[in-house]
This record gives structure tokens, C-alpha cells and sequence, in this order.
């Protein structure tokens, strides 16, 4: 989606120090931490697709379905998480 161009959210659930370490550079990548999300919902636009990642799609199914029962209906799950994403090889930036 990332590579299409596609009108997306990359919403990043994972907590700050996974985060740090690695993340998806993409304008479109927007972190909160899950424990956070109520706090800062006001921060996700309802009005596009939302793609949500965390390191292994634990945090992530909570997070959907929290977003989902706010009234968000375009939500889709990295499944397996970063952890997927990076052993797929897909672009990542690493802390120094």
C-alpha cells in the first residue's frame, strides 16, 4: 500500500522504546502507543484507511478493535507485526 501510493494511515501501536529502535519511514507513519490511544484518538483521521502495526500483531488486534468500536471503519492488521515486516525485507530504518 506503501509502495502504491495508497491514501493511508500507518498507525504505529508499538511503545516508544521498540519504536526507537526501528521504524517504516513513511510520511504516513503516525506513532501512539497503545497504552496512549484513547488519550490522542482525536489525533487519527476517521476518514482514511488505517493500517495498524506493532512488533507482533498482539498490540495491534487490541488497538483495532478498540478503533473499531470508536467508529472507525477502515482498519486493517500488519499481521505478525514489525517482526514480519522486517524478516520480509521491506524498507526499515534502524537507530544508530
Amino acid at each position: 500500500m506503501l509502495d502504491r501510493g495508497e491514501d493511508i494511515v500507518l498507525l504505529d501501536v508499538r511503545n516508544p522504546i521498540d519504536a526507537d529502535k526501528l521504524w517504516i519511514d513513511s510520511k504516513k507513519r503516525v506513532h501512539i502507543d497503545l497504552d496512549e490511544l484513547g488519550d490522542r484518538i482525536a489525533e487519527i483521521p476517521k476518514g482514511k484507511k488505517l493500517v495498524v502495526i506493532d512488533v507482533n500483531g498482539k498490540r495491534s488486534a487490541i488497538a483495532t478493535s478498540y478503533l473499531h468500536g470508536k467508529g472507525f471503519q477502515n482498519l486493517e492488521r500488519v499481521g505478525g507485526g514489525m517482526h514480519v515486516w522486517v524478516m520480509d525485507g521491506q524498507p526499515t530504518v534502524i537507530a544508530r
